[in-house]
């Protein structure tokens, strides 16, 4: 009660196989009270309409389908035998033909199905209300409502006008209180017992009576009933055997029914007896389609969403689960060469169940597929051609078929690399993902196993779409390439560049100490020993001893500080988005922090950790979160004392020698040491050098940046166009050329720049984007040779034609 929810959502939060909204309700009330009567699993929760003509549809105990209209008696008695009339239950404020409120002069019960929610909102009267639980009345409220939530075993009477006036003269807190209550066909007056029905809701009019059209019991104008609208309507078969749910839909196809042509509609489908339920906004029906697990909508609602409404007929299955006798395979998206694609096989059984566990690995299914296009493995299938094919499930007399594209490099137009944006380093995993567009729009992700991939620059490899890298060199031009069909699409990666701040060997600090409290003892040195042992190289290594300061328990701890530079510190290049050091501990728990300033004079502290290890151990801290101003300047290293904290004794009982005896001065003494503090940033491969390049159609000699140079092949003009060779431009900007012979692709590489183009091929590839040349590139004395626009157009070369002398000056750019 009091809310409401999308058929869609009833449908699937209790299994439904199907269903329709029901009751209608007041669409300007934000609770959802169905003005009909309502009955939930043998329970009324909502009493009939006290309008006339107004029909219910329900379902008996033993499951016959029953439409009635009904009515309500109810009685209120007092200990005093003083009674009055209970109008009903559950029921929101409404107005009769007269305009007259419902509630006026009359008392309405509310059970814990209400919730905490106003009840008779609007009212013209105050209310009188009195709370009953296990049948004597434990709360009342004289002109104003109770602030309560009704519990289950409880319910609330409201009164108002002479209603309340009863309650008042009548009831009394602590005082038992009978409520007797019944429906009742309207008709013959029979008493309807609720406890014989599985479900009933409100609906309006009767529709159909014995297989014919009647008039309609209520006015149906207040719902459109004479012109054409959405509608929804529930009936049953002549034998009680079928419950007919229908819906008719207005929308861009469909003008809606009057409720004569439902009507209709309702006889010609095999309707005995029917009513009209809401409709408009609120029709819906949603139903679960041969081998789903859940229901979907299937009609067009009207507003072009679903309506939230306050109840619905919903239609549930007991059967068990069966043989399957059906296979149903859904449309696959477009496939790629190799990839290993899941066939989306759904099953249901004899009882139309769907079978949830379709395990294509079992050798009880067979597969194929049109010949020649590709291949199956433990249920999965693996193209092996462009075109399109069809294949086919079988278990035993079961079967499904869908036909699928399977496409090539010559379909493709756009294929992304995405990458996080990061920095790789040694040990570095990244997930790779390649999207790829089609000339026709559709779009999808490349599978992992469709893919090629080559890895230049670093040591790494690709697996399952995540690249793990191994090694990657200082400096070094970090490239991946992702190939599908020989169209390639490439992307430089950002790695971290270097600054040795300090290794103690070569570079290093002016280097003091800050006793930051003076009993501490500490003194270091620049030494390639440590504890005892010979380091690889010089190290800042220091021993510490805070036996002579008593911690209480509480305060923090003593500090001492290393200073750079007097305290003055010693700037940090760049923008460095990590720092790494290496840290010798003693296992004995002090912190260490670094404390520096940046530009705008802010302290910044970054933290090292607490040193809890033994031996030498690389740090790593992230400063990319920081969002720090640069340049930084690094100050100090400061240490924070183990903790030795004193006995917690009054030294009246004891002298501070005998309290400091207590602990154990060696907790409190050690030897750390630190090396190579390096800042790291991210970098992007230097772009090659701008150069400029002269050349003349039919003359060997080139020029690059006034230095001559000799072709084998000069350029020509072919159909009115200039063609420049490629690989002697190419080399000359400090980029590469490669060519396959088998595929007669040739690949440019220039910094970011990757371009792969087909002899004989007007289609170009830059940088994963396909392009069309005006010209095919083409081979002379096995040279390439493009035209010269396609530079301009699409590499962004400044590119100058001087006509008198057919001369070419190309101007690389990044």
């Amino acid at each position: 009660m009091n809310s409401k929810q999308t058929v869609l959502g009833m449908a699937r939060e209790t299994n439904a196989v199907a269903g329709v909204n029901a009751s209608f309700f007041h669409m300007n009330a934000a609770l959802g009270n169905p003005l009909g009567a309502q009955i939930v699993d043998q329970e009324l929760t909502v009493s009939p309409l006290f309008l006339k003509g107004w029909y219910s549809f329900g379902v008996t105990t033993d499951r016959k389908p029953v439409i009635g209209e009904y009515d309500f008696d109810g009685t209120v008695m007092t200990e005093s035998g003083a009674t009055y009339e209970l109008r009903g239950i559950n029921k929101p404020l409404m107005w009769d033909e007269d305009l007259n409120q419902s509630h006026t002069d009359s008392i309405f019960m509310y059970t814990s199905v209400w919730g905490p929610h106003p009840r008779a909102e609007r009212s013209h009267y105050p209310p009188t209300e009195v709370l009953v639980v296990d049948g004597i009345v434990t709360q009342m409220s004289i002109d104003e409502m109770l602030d309560v939530e009704i519990p289950e075993n409880g319910y609330l009477l409201r009164g108002e006008g002479k209603g309340a006036e009863f309650l008042q003269e009548h009831v009394n807190i602590g005082e038992p209180i009978l409520t007797f209550y019944q429906m009742r066909d309207r008709h013959t007056g029979a008493p309807v017992d609720p406890t014989q029905f599985k479900m009933l809701i409100g609906g309006q009019t009767l529709l159909v009576d014995q297989g014919r059209a009647t008039a309609y019991t209520t006015d149906v104008k207040n719902n459109s009933g004479y012109s054409p609208a959405a509608r929804t309507a529930v009936g049953y078969s002549a034998d009680g055997r079928y419950v007919y749910l229908l819906t008719a839909d207005r929308s861009s196809t469909s003008r809606g029914m009057t409720l004569k042509e439902l009507q209709e509609a309702m006889i010609q489908v095999g309707v005995w007896r029917g009513i009209n339920l809401d409709g408009g906004g609120s029709t819906t029906m949603v139903a679960r389609e041969l081998g789903d697990t859940t229901a979907s909508l299937v009609n067009t609602p009207s507003q072009g969403s679903m309506r939230q409404v306050v109840n619905g007929i919903g239609v549930y299955t007991t059967a068990p689960q069966g043989q399957i006798i059906g296979l149903i395979m859904d449309q696959m998206p477009f496939l790629f060469v190799g990839e290993r694609a899941e066939l989306p096989v759904r099953g249901y059984d004899e009882y139309y169940n769907p079978v949830t566990k379709i395990d294509l690995t079992s050798p009880e299914y067979e597969f194929s597929v049109t010949e020649g296009y590709g291949r199956f493995e433990q249920g999965r299938f693996i193209p092996s051609q462009k075109g399109k094919a069809t294949i086919t499930v079988k278990k035993g007399a079961a079967e499904a078929k869908t036909d699928v594209v399977i496409v090539d490099r010559t379909d493709i137009d756009r294929l992304v690399i995405e990458v996080p944006d990061a920095a790789i380093r040694n040990g570095s995993m990244l997930e790779l993902t390649v999207k790829s567009k089609l000339k026709d729009g559709r779009s999808r992700e490349v599978p992992a196993d469709a893919i090629e991939w080559k890895i230049e620059g670093f040591r790494g490899s690709v697996s399952d779409g995540v690249l793990t890298v191994e090694e990657v060199a200082e400096d070094a031009t970090a490239r991946l390439i992702a190939t599908y069909d020989g169209l390639s699409t490439a992307i430089l990666l950002p790695t971290l560049a270097r600054e040795m701040w300090a290794d103690f060997d070569t570079t290093m600090p002016p280097i003091s100490v800050d006793l930051i409290d003076p009993l501490a003892i500490v003194s270091y040195e620049v030494t390639n020993e440590v504890a005892g042992e010979a380091a690889d190289s010089n190290v800042l290594k220091w021993r510490y001893d805070f036996s002579q300061i008593g911690q209480i328990y509480g305060s923090k701890p003593p500090k001492i500080a290393i200073e750079f530079n007097r305290g003055a510190g010693v700037e940090v290049q760049g923008n460095p988005q990590e720092l790494v050091l290496d840290v010798y501990g003693d296992g004995k728990s002090s912190r260490l922090w670094l404390e520096a300033t940046d530009t705008k004079g802010t302290l910044h502290t970054i933290p090292i950790g607490t040193i809890d290890w033994t031996g030498w151990r690389t740090v790593e801290i992230d400063l990319s979160s920081r969002k720090i101003p640069y340049p930084l300047t690094l100050q100090r290293l400061v240490q924070e004392s183990p903790e030795n904290p004193l006995p917690n004794i009054d030294l009246s009982m004891i002298s501070l020698e005998e309290l400091m005896a207590m602990v154990d001065p060696e907790v409190v003494r050690g030897e750390l040491a630190i090396d190579n503090i390096v800042f790291q940033a991210v970098q992007m491969p230097a772009d090659p050098e701008n150069k400029r390049i002269e050349l003349q159609v039919n003359n060997t000699k080139m020029l690059v940046d006034g230095e001559e140079r000799t072709l084998d092949q000069p350029p020509v003009i072919i159909d009115r166009y200039t063609m420049v060779p490629i690989r002697f431009i190419v080399e000359a900007l400090d980029g590469d050329v490669s060519y396959d012979p088998q595929t007669n692709k040739v690949t440019l590489v220039r910094g970011g720049q990757y371009i792969e183009m087909w002899i004989g091929e007007q289609e170009m590839n830059f940088n994963g984007r396909k392009v069309t040349a005006p010209i095919a590139p083409t081979a002379l004395n096995n040279r390439t040779l493009v035209p010269v626009r396609v530079l301009s157009e699409y590499l962004g070369w400044d590119v100058y034609w001087d006509n008198d002398t057919q001369s070419i000056t190309l101007i690389g750019r990044n």
